[in-house]
């Protein structure tokens, strides 16, 4: 959605700025051909829609002083190959929740947006994930059981929140699945709010600007086909008739503080 923004251009999953900072980190000028081609070998680079040889001049031209500069221009490359010069970036990978005090040390300025979505419907997308077998050298490695899902939910919301009471959370916008399933405009206006940029109605299009432009990769629609289809109310509640009630009593036992967090109701005491 955000990427469909006329002003805001995010490029698909890749943690290259993350993967790279060890070895940049102690930035050098002289290295940006090197850099250059460390990003251009990163796992999911390829499946960018870019003009992947223009990536070593256009840094050169530049000439980053900086780590976080240098991973700066890759994303500015990337929009500029997609017609969108002049416009804010961003990056989308749930991977990143395990790094958030090394991208606000990359980029000190940054905003994050941090999307939850209740563990009860997470643990039913994991099942069904799982019995599709995906064959996929880019697909997610996920639990499979409701209590591993349930589990592995409270682990990321954890980290997540611990990080942001570290780093303060006065940068980071909040936005609940459900909520964006059942009122996308609102949503998305607040969102919009947060980053200071007008509401954009293209933003609601994204289906169908994702068909046409392909701006999920095909290589990644065994589990991320939903991209290319509306929003479906039926999404936010789906462990009310996926779950037996067992096991919906079970992942709200283990995860009952953390489902209240954000207001979700739940059953078990």
């Amino acid at each position: 959605m955000l990427t469909c923004h006329p002003r805001i251009c995010i490029p698909p999953e890749c943690g290259f700025a993350v993967w790279l900072h060890d070895k940049y980190r102690q930035w050098d000028s002289a290295r940006v051909d090197e850099f250059a081609r460390d990003v251009l070998g990163c796992h999911k680079i390829e499946t960018w829609r870019w003009e992947a040889e223009g990536l070593v001049p256009f840094l050169r031209a530049a000439a980053p002083a900086t780590y976080g500069r240098a991973s700066e221009l890759v994303y500015l490359w990337y929009a500029r190959c997609q017609g969108r010069d002049g416009v804010r970036w961003g990056d989308k990978n749930n991977f990143h929740l395990s790094h958030i005090q090394t991208i606000r040390e990359i980029f000190p300025a940054c905003s994050f947006v941090h999307i939850v979505r209740d563990a009860r419907s997470i643990a039913c997308s994991y099942r069904r994930l799982g019995d599709a077998k995906i064959d996929s050298p880019y697909a997610p490695k996920l639990p499979q059981t409701v209590d591993e899902a349930a589990l592995h939910w409270r682990t990321n919301i954890r980290t997540i929140t611990g990080a942001f009471d570290t780093l303060g959370w006065q940068n980071v916008h909040q936005v609940r699945f459900e909520d964006l399933v059942a009122d996308p405009q609102p949503t998305l206006q607040r969102l919009c709010d947060f980053l200071g940029e007008p509401f954009a109605a293209a933003m609601l299009d994204y289906h169908q600007r994702n068909r046409d432009n392909e701006l999920e990769p095909v290589a990644f629609d065994s589990w991320k086909a939903k991209t290319r289809l509306p929003l479906m109310a039926g999404e936010a509640d789906r462990f009310e008739t996926e779950l037996s009630a067992m096991e919906r009593r079970r992942i709200e036992h283990l995860v009952a503080a953390e489902l209240r967090m954000f207001g979700y109701e739940i059953n078990a005491d």
